[in-house]
């Protein structure tokens, strides 16, 4: 079973335009994500998936730091997926969902969850880390997808195309993902560590100058 990570990124945000390009602590955000997600030993191939409005910027930057990425639908994320997943006919049989404003992931963590997807397969085609309840913070939000669930989301006339994953999960496409080990991934559903804003950017940057920039376990970034 190939499953391969896809960090979905657009230069088209709102509250803080640019912010995958834009540098922290030394790095560009995107780059931070990526070098997280190369550190998991259960994903197979990670890929930025790019939407293509005004993708030059953030497909330069790939290009100068050796990332892997495709261009896609800028607004339709399921055709944007489903293209990827196939391209070349390097054919993934399931993917993870990151965002590009969600620094903080921990690559034992998602090497967790996607161990549990393949235990499960195909009992669960689909599994989200923030069912049924949030125990994690937002901002490590994840969720791992057959191309085969991907389909029948592509089927259902009412499935958005861009918002899917909340209706995924709203519609019981998804199955639950439950941390196992509290004491390795403590509960920290109360901290928002997205990186919507301004000032979530300035604390991230803080909170790097504390971890440094490969201190990737979820227990350390609670502390900072």
């Amino acid at each position: 079973m190939k499953i391969i990570a896809l960090i979905q990124a657009r230069m088209g945000s709102t509250r803080l335009p640019g912010k995958v390009i834009k540098e922290i602590n030394g790095l560009p955000l995107i780059v931070h994500i990526y070098r997280r997600l190369l550190a998991c030993r259960e994903v197979d191939e990670t890929v930025v998936a790019v939407g293509l409005d005004n993708c030059p910027p953030l497909t330069d930057l790939c290009r100068k730091y050796g990332l892997k990425w495709e261009v896609g639908n800028e607004s339709d994320l399921i055709n944007r997926f489903s293209d990827i997943c196939d391209y070349q006919q390097k054919s993934a049989d399931a993917f993870v969902r990151i965002t590009a404003d969600c620094l903080f992931h921990d690559p034992a963590y998602i090497d967790a969850m996607v161990k549990s997807y393949r235990d499960h397969y195909p009992k669960y085609r689909g599994l989200a880390n923030w069912l049924p309840y949030r125990t994690i913070s937002e901002g490590l939000d994840a969720e791992i997808y057959s191309t085969e669930l991907l389909a029948q989301l592509d089927r259902d006339p009412k499935c958005p195309r861009e918002g899917f994953a909340t209706y995924a999960g709203e519609n019981g496409y998804l199955g639950a993902w439950p941390l196992m080990d509290q004491q390795r991934f403590p509960n920290g559903h109360d901290l928002h560590l997205s990186i919507d804003t301004p000032q979530d950017f300035e604390r991230a940057e803080k909170m790097l100058k504390i971890l440094g920039n490969d201190e990737w376990r979820y227990e350390k970034t609670l502390e900072a």
